[in-house]
């Protein structure tokens, strides 16, 4: 019994590895077009049985990474984060609204969707705003890393947006020093 077991899992494995197909591209400063070292680069999809894969990968000194890619997700069940720390995070689906401080009240942005969701070769990273929201970026990227409550299957992810998580914490504090409404 266990013999066909092991079988039959060998086989869908080898099926789901032959399917496979590797995502290579290059990410690079937005202003001086110079490769970014160290960007996360993570991937998840839904594959056709309506599971997920995942995969994460740190650029190289060029800026370039490989993600295995499952070769039966299905169209519009790809999404590819690049996020480095100083940059705004780069998404396939989706533009994140950095532009201005926090505000007290205000509504968090609502990122705009691509019309074009492949992932190009070549990534852009902008640099992050000096009068960016961080608080609404990280937002974004703790939903992204960990709205499933799976931070733990994606440590260079959640590693990497941790310092920029201390930032925005250290400056909403900064903001509620003098306000009574911030307990």
């Amino acid at each position: 019994m266990w013999r066909v077991v092991v079988a039959a899992l060998t086989l869908l494995f080898a099926i789901t590895e032959a399917d496979a197909e590797m995502l290579e591209g290059q990410v690079v400063d937005a202003r001086t077009g110079q490769p970014v070292e160290g960007a996360v680069v993570f991937g998840r999809w839904t594959i056709q049985t309506g599971t997920i894969s995942e995969n994460e990968v740190h650029t190289d000194a060029q800026g370039r990474f490989a993600l295995t890619r499952p070769g039966a997700f299905r169209p519009g069940d790809e999404l590819v984060l690049v996020y480095m720390y100083g940059y705004v995070a780069w998404v396939n689906s989706m533009i994140f609204p950095v532009d201005g401080p926090p505000r007290f009240g205000a509504r968090l942005p609502t990122p705009a969707m691509r019309q074009d969701t492949r992932v190009p070769p070549r990534i852009t990273l902008e640099a992050f705003p000096a009068n960016g929201n961080h608080p609404a970026h990280v937002w974004w990227l703790h939903m992204l890393a960990d709205g499933d409550g799976l931070k733990d299957q994606r440590p260079k992810l959640w590693h990497a947006i941790e310092r920029e998580s201390a930032e925005a914490a250290k400056r909403m504090e900064e903001l509620c020093r003098n306000r009574a409404d911030c307990d």
